[in-house]
């Protein structure tokens, strides 16, 4: 297995100039048209996608066909390992969470669209006849293709449902679960970054969570909501009331990179644009200097991988805003989100 990393580590040294610059996405923000936008695809890694007959239209499937490149890339230069699912896994589980909506709060039986302007993602491992099987028809071969902790959950779903009308409680649940399931991959693999990188993703995820209920629906954050395997602990956080308190949590937990984000005199809007912008950054870093640090291990794949990726969103966010008519200034606010 180290070989195959070495070697794929190789591969992807000599990819990752085909990456999204800023320069490059400050191009596609200012270009006059979506065709002038999309020439700069030909300049990373989508330039295998364009033939003669490729305009700028085509430009969801050049993108959908360079990410399943990517993605055969790795599962076969890892035998795709279990590592992968911190970034696989989180597609099924959205992909689950759609068709469960579907089913319960839209009432019905069937997906008939499974697409991304529909919510779906087909990055996952499960196929849609997969999470069709799994969610409408509770299939038992198809069920134990997802994690045990996710089986939990399903198997209660719809008596909660029932009971509550409150879909949210069962995407809380499903959190919890998939959280709980990163955990158990970190520890059966023994990989510290992988650890590291699960801790980072429940502490930012639950400052944020604190954020806006606090900010946006001034309401408690409780422990449903709270996820297990950070640092930062739910009673620390629970008794968040104020931008000060939020203070004095960085300074208690070290989050330097935090403080004086949040600020009273900013809207709610602003304060959590702030969060997301800053703690997307320290992820940003924290992974850079994971590969960084690494020679033919792990994380320079998986790295690559969450990169390809989030340039994608970015490219296709910005095609539809050129052929939408956007302004660059619009543009350029929304992808802060991204």
């Amino acid at each position: 297995m180290a070989k195959e990393f070495l070697f794929l580590s190789g591969r992807i040294s000599a990819l990752e100039s085909k990456l999204l610059t800023d320069a490059q996405l400050d191009r596609m923000i200012m270009a006059r048209t979506p065709k002038d936008a999309f020439r700069v695809l030909v300049e990373l890694q989508y330039a295998s996608q364009f033939d003669d007959s490729t305009e700028a239209k085509d430009f969801l499937k050049v993108i959908t066909q360079g990410l399943k490149e990517t993605k055969q890339m790795i599962l076969d230069g890892t035998d795709n390992d279990e590592s992968f699912e911190f970034i696989w896994k989180s597609f099924d589980l959205n992909n689950l969470k759609r068709a469960l909506k579907i089913k319960l709060v839209d009432g019905e039986s069937e997906i008939t669209d499974f697409s991304e302007d529909n919510g779906f993602n087909w990055l996952g491992a499960l196929t849609p006849e997969d999470i069709s099987k799994i969610v409408f028809q509770a299939d038992k071969e198809a069920i134990q293709k997802i994690p045990r902790e996710y089986r939990e959950v399903l198997q209660k779903a719809d008596k909660i449902f029932a009971e509550t009308e409150n879909f949210q409680e069962i995407e809380f649940l499903l959190d919890k679960a998939h959280f709980d399931f990163l955990n158990r991959v970190a520890n059966g693999k023994g990989v510290p970054f992988l650890k590291k990188w699960l801790t980072k993703m429940a502490d930012f995820a639950n400052i944020k969570a604190v954020a806006r209920n606090l900010f946006i629906f001034e309401t408690k954050f409780s422990r449903e909501m709270f996820l297990d395997h950070g640092k930062i602990a739910y009673e620390d956080l629970a008794k968040i009331s104020s931008s000060e308190d939020f203070e004095e949590l960085f300074k208690k937990y070290e989050l330097f990179f935090l403080e004086g984000v949040l600020k009273e005199n900013k809207t709610a809007e602003e304060n959590i644009i702030a969060l997301e912008r800053a703690t997307e950054k320290e992820m940003d870093f924290f992974l850079k200097m994971a590969e960084a640090d690494a020679l033919g291990e792990i994380e320079v794949p998986l790295v690559y991988l969450h990169r390809r990726i989030k340039n994608a969103r970015k490219i296709k966010y910005v095609m539809f805003g050129k052929f939408y008519g956007m302004e660059p200034e619009r543009i350029y606010e929304t992808l802060k989100h991204i």
